[in-house]
């Protein structure tokens, strides 16, 4: 995979998941100026003023995720976890001696919406609960390739039949006022338990037979996203005339992150008409970690009042302090490859049955 399509892609999805990082939008701390509340007039302009900070905190959050402070933290931490997915390991290629390959991972957490919310134009992303991206370089081979080495069979085990699998990328980016960091490592062992079987010759139909895949998985994620925003709700106070609530100010919404996992995984696959191999699988992850919020707001909101001092508030975003991913969650993934000899490219999707976290990945390989 070429550096610029990669760094494109890393953009990108930082991009969408720095949008995603926004938490829920406040304003307190709200001050009415020389206003009397024991005045029934200007109580009343108390009033239009409070739905006015209301109906600016509602349009502001209409655009941020969809989720509870309390959530967000682990929604990206679900999300992180599940754009990980399959950039370390090959589930489709049958290699003989090795596999060298490269990749990038979306994940997102749709909270308590669905797919379909999607689909349907109900949500869009940028409401989810939470976002992440990995990207990866991968090498894989087969421990009969090593030469000179003659494997022994321990128990039920034929160590011939098992791949090893290693990945890495650490990237950093800076701009468009996006920054950050992502890291990503896996080591893995994949062990061929039941043998394909070929059914039409030149591999026009070959199923792949059962494999049995796990390891250790090491992800972190620093992401700092820093935008302008300027919101403003009208206000009508009646024969004194009219104003607007506004916020003008900056955000700087992000989130940092780390996990530690160990997946289980059980695949198959069936390469048809040569060009084509897909496959699907049933997996759980053990995983640990943390995330914690990066948000600061500058700027305040404020209301010009006809004849009086101005009301002001404080605007702010709650994010939560920490989340972290779930220790025990289970996941099933499909996947479409096509081969063109040695090279071969594939695009992978994700769904955890327990989180609802989605991911998606795109790899391209060279097989040998």
């Amino acid at each position: 995979m070429k550096k610029s399509s990669l760094k494109l892609l890393v953009v990108l999805s930082l991009f969408l998941s720095a949008s995603t990082y926004a938490g829920l939008f406040k304003i307190s701390n709200r001050s009415y100026g020389d206003l009397d509340a024991d005045n029934p007039a200007e109580a009343l302009f108390i009033e239009l003023i409070d739905t006015g900070f209301d109906t600016l905190e509602a349009d502001i959050n209409s655009k941020l995720p969809n989720t509870e402070s309390s959530k967000y933290l682990d929604g990206m931490s679900n999300a992180s976890l599940m754009a990980a997915k399959g950039l370390g390991v090959d589930y489709s290629s049958d290699m003989d001696i090795f596999v060298i390959g490269g990749g990038a991972g979306v994940g997102v957490d749709l909270g308590d919406n669905g797919f379909g919310d999607v689909v349907s134009g109900k949500i869009d992303l940028t409401q989810a609960a939470g976002a992440g991206i990995m990207a990866s370089l991968m090498l894989g081979f087969n421990l009969s390739a090593i030469p000179g080495v003659t494997l022994p069979k321990i128990w039920f085990v034929d160590l011939e039949k098992i791949n090893v699998f290693i990945n890495y990328f650490g990237y950093t980016v800076s701009q468009s006022g996006i920054t950050g960091k992502v890291n990503h490592f896996g080591l893995h062992a994949q062990y061929q338990l039941i043998e394909g079987k070929k059914f039409l010759p030149f591999r026009m139909a070959r199923w792949g037979g059962v494999r049995v895949t796990s390891g250790y998985e090491y992800g972190s994620m620093k992401l700092i996203y820093a935008r302008d925003i300027e919101e403003s709700v009208p206000i009508d106070f009646g024969g004194a005339g009219s104003s607007e609530v506004t916020y003008d100010g900056t955000v700087q919404i992000g989130a940092e992150g780390s996990m530690h996992s160990i997946p289980i995984e059980v695949t198959t696959d069936f390469q048809w008409l040569y060009l084509f191999t897909t496959y699907v699988g049933l997996g759980t992850d053990i995983t640990v970690g943390s995330a914690k919020s990066i948000a600061n707001t500058t700027g305040d909101v404020s209301v010009p009042v006809p004849t009086h001092d101005p009301a002001t508030a404080v605007a702010s975003l709650d994010v939560g302090d920490e989340g972290g991913p779930n220790l025990l969650t289970f996941r099933g993934f499909v996947g479409q490859q096509f081969n063109f000899s040695i090279l071969k490219i594939g695009l992978q999707l994700d769904h955890s049955f327990g989180t609802g976290a989605w991911g998606a990945n795109v790899m391209a390989k060279i097989t040998w």
